[in-house]
């Protein structure tokens, strides 16, 4: 899934500094950029969403950089430069060696961004590991519930078998659909129409769902961001958000945002992600 706007933002942050990291896990390497930062915020990870990669977050990174103390972007299992697992790709899989990755990633507390599926990892995340979350960042989170035919129907969306389906794709995620559609288009198939994201896409079901209970064990800081041009997710998942997040959630509904906010308005993204980092401060020192 690698692409050529991919290859030329992965040269632009390494020249930022991030370095590839190649970590072992149960099912297979799991790939991250990790970098330096020239700031005293702390630790900040970025989960990218289905058929993504880290080098999908240049524009945040390069916006916040200089304010956090280190970066850190881990790709998930058949995504990016991760591995494809030999068993295959599901849920389960995803969820578990990506906290594997991140147990070798980041021992410290750390912010933690998600967007999409991203943000369904960093809830899987911080329910696990709590004490390593200082703030999460949910951006269209995906995750909410459904029953197994609600759930066929979603998927299906994420289903391109050709440019038609494409184009319908991309002018959903985005909120402005952009200009150059048919480019947008064939990168949109080239990402999703591979194994690894369609066998993760059909394997996805309601044992994979998040619950209230799960929602409401998080006592971290918590920023909550659904557009309001969002038009992947369905107005039920924004409600059970907004429902069973807990009473700490700050919910916003940013005006202009799409499903992949940082490709269209990172300035805005990296406004609101600031927020939460200067909210929380410096990290304080262990004793």
């Amino acid at each position: 899934m690698k692409t050529v706007v991919d290859w030329v933002n992965l040269q632009f942050l390494r020249g930022l500094g991030l370095e590839s990291r190649m970590l072992p896990t149960d099912h297979g390497q799991v790939h991250a950029l990790v970098g330096d930062g020239g700031g005293a915020l702390g630790t900040l990870v970025l989960f990218h969403g289905l058929s993504g990669s880290a080098t999908g977050f240049r524009p945040l990174v390069e916006r916040v950089l200089p304010h956090v103390s280190r970066i850190v972007l881990p790709e998930m299992l058949g995504h990016g430069r991760s591995e494809i697992p030999a068993l295959g790709m599901n849920g389960q899989r995803v969820v578990r060696c990506m906290q594997q990755a991140m147990e070798q990633l980041v021992p410290e507390p750390a912010v933690v961004f998600g967007n999409s599926l991203g943000g369904y990892l960093a809830i899987r995340y911080a329910c696990a590991h709590p004490e390593r979350v200082r703030g999460l960042f949910l951006s269209s989170p995906a995750g909410a519930p459904m029953s197994a035919v609600q759930a066929k129907g979603f998927v299906d969306r994420f289903r391109v078998l050709g440019y038609r389906d494409a184009i319908k794709l991309v002018e959903m995620g985005f909120a402005q659909p952009p200009k150059a559609r048919m480019l947008y288009a064939w990168g949109a198939r080239s990402q999703f129409d591979v194994e690894p994201v369609i066998q993760l896409v059909e394997s996805l079901g309601p044992r994979d769902m998040l619950s209230p209970a799960d929602l409401s064990s998080l006592h971290m800081p918590i920023h909550f961001a659904w557009g309001t041009e969002e038009r992947i997710l369905l107005d039920q998942h924004l409600a059970f958000y907004q429902e069973h997040l807990p009473p700490q959630a700050v919910k916003m509904r940013p005006e202009g945002w799409g499903h992949t906010p940082v490709a269209e308005v990172p300035d805005s993204v990296a406004h609101h992600l600031m927020a939460l980092l200067t909210e929380l401060g410096p990290p304080k020192s262990s004793p």
